[in-house]
């Protein structure tokens, strides 16, 4: 909106007004806010300030009508959201709509963009980094849309890059602050005199010593990148200042002095620079370019979904994730070898685009691990099996409130809402019933947690075959599967084992056997000092449950037990003298 084309009553009119907005405390109302009010509503108290000057100059006439109106205005910006459209406005301006650029569009922005930000942040961008900064962004991050987010991406991933150039690598610090605080539990472990302290003594000198071990090379490795890096940055800051020098050599037309600048010293720099930047190594510690591995890596952490390139040890886990599963999930080979399957194609980056990694319908009885598997699932993929959300179900007990998940009433889709739900899943995946080999195995999994909260107190736990057994006669329950044997360790074995606690029968460093009665109406508790988890003078830890085959009697089971340690002590310090 070009002033020249307001008469000079209307421009006054307008300076006036805008100086007693700036007066009044509202320095948002430009001249233009207020020239574009003027044209929307003529009738308004802009039209007054200028029909009623009369005899009194425009900008007395806007005082007296804008000091009333201002007072009715707004002091956030910007003021036209609170001036009504009309048919006057609509008819003075077009509407534009920019629409959200295409992938491809994208990219050419951010080509565009990439000297920019690489002298902003000193580091190189490959062109690869760009195009995957515009296709991870589309894919992933929801909620924003092209181009600010692709730049917002490449932006972070070169102040990451540029913050790693000027402090320690992340693996470094971490094995320093570990270090540290190793150190600063072994100064607190030397003062105390028991049995307990003394073998933590002993594990904790081991880990600090295998992990300076470790640490030396990464110092030695890192101290040699810095030393190019900072090579690489005094080389470029040189080519810099001999460019300078060979455009003021031009303007003053010394032609001898600019042909020895870019015949020699100039391009013996760009040799240099294009030497140390030419390293193949692809384990750097440090590196000034940006690649697509750091542009994942931001995706990572704004969205949580892994989408960096697989590295050798989770490429490990992926192919063996069906046989850790099983480590929890006992049978149902099916249901694990679907789940696995799913997860791996997501991972090597073949899944369907814009879809989960799987869709599963889990059917069976209660107790067969349907639940477990989700679990277990969750705690692979993230390290934690509290990472899961679960519905409560008994929410959705009408008819009804199923629309809530899967959208419209029965009723509106009629006979073809059986196919639209099955259609939309990966595979139905049927549990079947346990037998009595796999309750064992399961009562064996439920009796190792047990067993794990009372290492935490440094107490061993030693299980027979025909302990498991009664339990799983006293507990299983065909209509709910393994879930009642938990429910019946917690109220007879845990509560057992508290109440010899609390009667202090149960100290530091000894195991508690577990065998059924003779009679195989009960089970027999026992406890012997026998060193427990932890051998004081090795720092060697037995397995916090130890598993008695069925037969021998129970001094006979302590004997196998104690046996079991020895063998497992002496293998570990033959292994230390290897």
């Amino acid at each position: 909106m070009n002033p020249d084309k307001f008469t000079h009553k209307t421009n006054e009119a307008l300076a006036g007004a805008h100086e007693l907005a700036m007066s009044n405390g509202h320095a948002q109302f430009t001249p233009l806010h207020l020239a574009v009010t003027l044209v929307s509503d003529p009738s308004g108290v802009f039209h007054q300030a200028i029909s009623n000057a009369g005899g009194e100059s425009a900008a007395q006439a806007a005082e007296r009508v804008f000091n009333q109106a201002l007072k009715k205005l707004p002091s956030q910006s910007p003021p036209p959201d609170e001036i009504p459209a009309n048919a006057a406005f609509e008819r003075r301006f077009q509407q534009v709509y920019v629409a959200e650029p295409s992938v491809v569009d994208t990219i050419s922005i951010l080509r565009g963009l990439k000297e920019k930000y690489e002298g902003h942040h000193g580091v190189r961008i490959q062109d690869r980094a760009l195009v995957v900064a515009a296709q991870l962004s589309s894919r992933y991050i929801t909620g924003r849309h092209l181009p600010d987010k692709a730049i917002d991406l490449v932006d972070e991933a070169c102040a990451n890059v540029r913050v790693q150039l000027d402090s320690q690598p992340e693996e470094i610090d971490n094995l320093e602050r570990k270090r540290m605080q190793l150190e600063v539990e072994l100064h607190a472990l030397e003062k105390e005199k028991d049995k307990a302290s003394k073998a933590r003594l002993v594990e904790v000198r081991k880990e600090l010593d295998d992990l300076r071990d470790k640490l030396q090379p990464l110092m030695m490795k890192y101290r040699k990148e810095k030393e190019r890096v900072d090579e690489i940055r005094r080389l470029k800051q040189r080519r810099e200042e001999l460019m300078i020098a060979l455009q003021e050599a031009e303007r003053r037309y010394d032609l001898a002095r600019a042909a020895d600048l870019r015949y020699g010293a100039i391009q013996e720099v760009e040799s240099a620079i294009a030497q140390l930047e030419g390293t193949t190594d692809e384990n750097l510690m440090l590196t000034e370019t940006v690649g697509p591995e750091q542009i994942a890596e931001v995706v990572s952490r704004w969205t949580g979904i892994p989408v960096t390139r697989l590295g050798q040890n989770e490429k490990e886990r992926l192919i063996g994730l069906a046989e850790r599963l099983h480590q929890r999930v006992v049978g149902q080979d099916q249901a694990v070898a679907a789940v696995a399957e799913a997860v791996l194609r997501s991972r090597a980056g073949l899944g369907r685009p814009q879809q989960p990694t799987g869709s599963f319908l889990f059917l069976g009885p209660t107790g067969v691990g349907k639940t477990e598997l989700a679990k277990a699932l969750a705690e692979q993929l993230f390290d934690d099996e509290n990472l899961l959300i679960r519905i409560d179900m008994s929410e959705y007990m009408e008819q009804h409130s199923v629309a809530r998940l899967i959208g419209a009433p029965p009723g509106y889709v009629r006979r073809h809402f059986r196919p639209e739900l099955l259609n939309r899943l990966d595979e139905i995946v049927v549990f079947d019933p346990l037998s009595h080999d796999q309750l064992r195995k399961v009562a064996r999994l439920q009796m190792k947690d047990v067993a794990s909260r009372l290492a935490e107190r440094g107490v061993a736990l030693a299980v027979t075959d025909s302990a498991l057994d009664y339990i799983l006669a006293e507990s299983y329950d065909p209509v709910y599967g393994a879930r009642p044997i938990r429910r019946w360790l917690e109220k007879k074995v845990v509560t057992e084992l508290s109440r010899m606690l609390v009667r202090e029968e149960i100290d530091e460093n000894s195991t508690v056997y577990i065998d059924a009665a003779p009679n195989g109406t009960d089970l027999l508790y026992r406890v012997e000092k026998n060193g427990g988890l932890v051998n004081a003078a090795t720092g060697q830890k037995a397995e916090v449950l130890i598993q008695i085959p069925n037969g021998p009697t129970r001094s006979d089971a302590a004997q196998a037990v104690k046996k079991m340690k020895i063998e497992e002590i002496e293998d570990d310090e033959d292994e230390m003298d290897m």
